[in-house]
């Protein structure tokens, strides 16, 4: 089984869409390359340095973990318990993943928090789908899948239901946080 990265090049367009997927599925780990080189005939198309890459792989890189993480603790946030213990709960799971703003915005009012509302399904995972360069370095959009299962799906495998994800994440203090988030309505 070869492990080397595939060699590829992109031929990018003036948005570069195409080359951003190819960067998340190789941040994602479902495709083992590297982009080699990068081609346009567009003088106005927007196409990364190797710099540039480089950065958006790092901050790809990092924010898929904190997000991954904070996805695991959805579950251990009862948010049907007394308003005390959902605040303790959210401060305990979601001090290391959220910024400062979305932390107390929560802690003030805990029914605009994410977490665990019935015993089944329960939310069980965040799947890291990608991220997007937003105006400036320090402000990126990520979008994940929030997986929920039952005891059926823990056994089985599988997800009972699923949405998305919109994450605002920043830059605070060297470490990439989550300062926003908007669920997509499944109706």
């Amino acid at each position: 089984m070869n492990t080397k990265p595939l060699k590829i090049a992109v031929l990018a367009s003036t948005k570069a869409t195409d080359l951003q997927r190819i960067i998340d599925e190789i941040n994602a780990g479902n495709l083992n390359a590297k982009i080699e080189v990068l081609i346009s005939d567009k003088k106005d198309a927007y196409a990364y340095s190797d710099k540039e890459l480089e950065k958006i792989n790092r901050v790809s890189m990092e924010a898929s973990v904190t997000i991954k993480e904070f996805g695991n603790r959805l579950k251990n946030v009862y948010l049907t318990a007394p308003e005390e213990e959902v605040k303790k709960a959210i401060e305990e799971n979601y001090r290391d993943f959220l910024s400062p703003t979305l932390l107390n915005l929560w802690l003030e009012d805990p029914s605009k928090a994410l977490g665990r509302v019935t015993s089944s399904p329960w939310p069980e995972r965040i799947e890291f789908i990608g991220v997007f360069l937003l105006s400036n370095d320090d402000q990126y959009i990520a979008l994940g899948r929030i997986i929920e299962v039952t005891s059926v799906e823990m056994i089985e495998g599988g997800e009972a239901s699923s949405q998305i994800a919109k994450f605002t994440i920043k830059k605070i203090n060297g470490k990439w946080l989550i300062d926003n988030i908007e669920i997509e309505n499944n109706e």
